[in-house]
């Protein structure tokens, strides 16, 4: 494999470490060639590394593209990687003329890239936008910049995520404030111009002077420390060079920060500055993924950083690392003070962070990440070409229903298991949410004129998850999905019906038509449960291809469990705590004033925690509310939680759950926690028998006396005798579920 990299040449900061790093690691195992577009330390340094280097030196875009091309035809490439503005539009026009694929790699926010110079951004600024949509892929430094690039509708299929990496064998760690001895630190610092005593603390930023990396705040945090303290022994070293420089200097002089705040200009031995520090800081408004966070990291430093981009991704507050808001002022003159004021503090959070790192954000994991990116982009690039390229999959999705959610997770990973190259496009009530959650391109449910565009594209609609085919709650909601897929098969599409659930369908009519329907223009059907099974046998369906499978759900792996318990410590709860859970919704006949007893019950006869746990964003939280208010116990409702494996995770901890909503049986069944069904509808019903579980009772007929029973019954048995019974079942379900993903596969081996 031959990769060409394209810079401008006058590139700097961390995205000169990404892509010199990169091409460094890559050379070991492929040929890359680096192109710049101008001459200078970029350039150099790549040379004295040992890299193939060319630079064009032409003067003007036409002749730069002239040059580059000629250069091209004789390396031969197999793709071309882009790296910043210029070498974005450069990789636009050569895409133009050769059928090579391009990639670009995204360091930055472009819309941030020229901020406080909108000359700049009015001209470059604009072009970089117009190549960045014309490019083939787009390889995210964060998954909160993939995730930012979903947020201005680029293609989910044509972004990448990849996270710096840095060599965390070299230097090692040391122990915090013994980086080197004293003469010798002294004397560093008094060559920097500072005035350093054994005892001080010093905290470093390393940064651009421009607006987006926010140094002012920086300033005005050590001033009201000063003022709060003219002692303290904080000294703060700001190293780096930009166009605020003279301003920054100015407003420190202001702040009278002389002997607390020096500025030690470009660093060429960032490995003997970060020696000299106890605290790594950045205070950035805007950010992808820091490399000099990565930097401090490997020599265990204590890390205070705005909470912006992909930090997140490497610090957890409190952690390894504390974070603040940006522009919030007090919280870093907090954070500040507390690090200068408690060394075991700092040196707790500097080795957490160096462990995280080694193990998350090192260098042969990125240049893994890249390997496996190029080979992607190549494998699509070698597929046969086809104007039907994709699957358009239709279901109740993006309404904030978790089980929902976890049915559309479980299907997106089987057809990328199948055929990882393949465009899933998802109906939702909420594209841009899941296009976000889901990372996958998405149309509005009703949007029928691109439905239809998606289905003259598209091989295989799938109407799946879920109990779409009803008439109980309204005949038109039936009506909808069976025209879906009337105009699915009109499109020449091939249908199948995914991990359903069937009716009722009371009407005579919406019977007729169901069976009409699907006899005539269904290829397969999967169902989720025996009931199903009998209600098509019912309705006449009799041609389509019919195999009994179990919800799609339960292929669902839980969160791991340090997620699990970090999800726990936010809401102020041990994870190993004792808790019963309670899953409701707003349904006709719903009473809370039962749910609001037994919650009572939960805490005072069975020294249970009672948990609310809302698996639809709006409405299973008022369900919870009213039920919560009739207790006389205090009674915490969780947030919603987005992450379908997290709500597996969480129920999963819980000693009971109690639950109206299906997916809330399935997911806690699942990990062999007791279950206790109050159904609304047949198919909890059917579940439930699917599942060998009696412990169900219609909502028509809530008693609470009824629901106490199960409770005790389901609290005093032995929780390792339940466990057995229900991990048997659950683990009998899953088989029956992975009948799903073996239909889909001899459908798609048809195509």
């Amino acid at each position: 494999m031959t990769v060409v990299h394209l810079v401008s040449g006058g590139d700097f900061g961390g995205a000169k470490t990404h892509v010199l790093s990169l091409l460094t690691g890559l050379n070991e195992t492929i040929r890359t060639a680096l192109i710049c577009f101008q001459d200078g330390a970029f350039a150099q340094d790549a040379i004295a590394l040992g890299l193939e280097v060319h630079i064009i030196a032409a003067r003007g875009p036409f002749a730069s593209l002239r040059a580059l091309k000629a250069l091209v035809e004789s390396l031969r490439p197999d793709l071309v990687h882009c790296h910043g503005s210029r070498a974005n539009m450069m990789g636009m026009l050569l895409k133009r003329r050769r059928k090579l694929p391009v990639v670009t790699t995204v360091h930055s926010d472009y819309r941030k890239d020229y901020l406080g110079r909108p000359l700049q951004a009015a001209t470059f600024g604009l072009v970089n936008r117009y190549c960045l949509r014309r490019l083939d892929y787009r390889i995210g430094v964060s998954s909160a910049m993939k995730n930012l690039l979903i947020a201005r509708k680029f293609s989910p299929f044509s972004l990448f995520t990849i996270y710096g990496g840095v060599d965390f064998g070299a230097p090692p760690a040391t122990e915090e404030g013994n980086a080197r001895g004293r003469d010798e630190k002294k004397a560093a610092f008094a060559a920097l111009g500072v005035d350093w005593q054994p005892g001080d603390v010093v905290a470093g930023c390393v940064a651009r002077l421009n607006p987006v990396k926010d140094i002012a705040t920086l300033l005005r945090a050590a001033a009201k420390i000063k003022n709060a303290d003219p002692d303290t022994r904080l000294k703060i070293l700001i190293a780096g060079q930009g166009e605020q420089e003279a301003s920054l200097l100015r407003l420190a002089s202001q702040l009278r920060l002389d002997g607390t705040v020096a500025f030690v200009g470009w660093i060429d031995d960032a490995d003997g500055f970060y020696s000299l520090l106890d605290i790594n800081v950045l205070t950035s408004l805007s950010e992808c993924f820091p490399y000099v966070l990565l930097e401090g990291a490997r020599f265990g430093l204590a890390t205070v950083s705005t909470d912006v981009g992909g930090i997140s991704d490497l610090i957890t507050h409190e952690k390894n690392g504390l974070l603040f808001r940006p522009r919030e002022i007090d919280a870093l003159v907090g954070h500040l003070t507390r690090l200068t004021e408690d060394r075991p503090l700092r040196h707790r959070l500097g080795q957490a962070l160096r462990e995280t790192g080694a193990c998350d954000f090192s260098m042969p994991r990125m240049i893994d990440t890249q390997r496996g990116i190029y080979n992607t982009v190549l494998r699509r690039a070698a597929r046969p070409k086809t104007k039907r390229d994709s699957i358009v999959l239709c279901g109740a999705y993006g309404r904030g229903n978790a089980g929902d959610d976890a049915i559309l997770q479980s299907a997106l990973a089987g057809i990328r298991d199948i055929d990882p190259d393949l465009r899933p496009v998802v109906m939702s009530r909420h594209p841009a949410v899941t296009r976000r959650d889901f990372c996958v391109d998405a149309m509005h449910t009703f949007g029928l004129f691109r439905f239809r565009r998606y289905l003259r594209r598209s091989k295989l609609f799938i109407n799946g998850g879920g109990n779409l085919l009803q008439d109980v709650t309204s005949k038109r909601s039936l009506w909808f999905y069976l025209f879906t897929i009337w105009m699915a098969r009109r499109a020449k599409n091939h249908v199948l019906m995914y991990g359903c659930g069937i009716g009722p369908v009371k009407g005579r009519f919406n019977r007729k038509l169901t069976a009409k329907v699907l006899n005539r223009d269904v290829d397969a059907i999967t169902l989720r449960e025996p009931r199903s099974l009998r209600e098509l046998a019912e309705y006449g369906v009799t041609r389509p291809h019919t195999c009994l499978t179990a919800d799609l759900a339960l292929g669902l792996q839980a969160a791991p469990r340090a997620d699990i318990d970090a999800f726990f410590a936010r809401q102020g709860l041990d994870p190993n705590g004792r808790y019963v859970c309670v899953v409701l919704r707003q349904w006709p006949g719903f009473d809370p004033s039962c749910f609001g007893r037994l919650a009572d019950a939960i805490a005072k006869q069975f020294d249970f925690t009672p948990i609310f746990l809302p698996l639809e964003s709006t409405h299973d939280r008022q369900a919870a509310e009213a039920a919560a208010a009739h207790a006389t116990v205090p009674c915490l409702i969780l947030p919603h939680i987005g992450d379908p494996a997290l709500i597996v995770g969480v129920l999963g901890s819980m000693r009971a759950v109690v639950s109206m909503r299906l997916h809330a049986l399935i997911f806690a069944a699942g990990q062999g926690v007791p279950v206790i069904a109050v159904s609304y509808d047949d198919k909890v019903d059917a579940f439930m028998e699917h599942l060998g579980q009696k412990r169900t009772i219609g909502l028509n007929a809530l008693s609470y006396q009824t629901l106490l029973d199960f409770l005790r019954e389901a609290l005093t048995v032995p929780l390792e005798e339940q466990r057995a019974v229900l991990i048997e079942n659950a683990a009998r379900l899953r088989e029956l579920e992975r009948q799903n993903t073996v239909t889909l596969r001899e459908i798609l081996e048809k195509l």
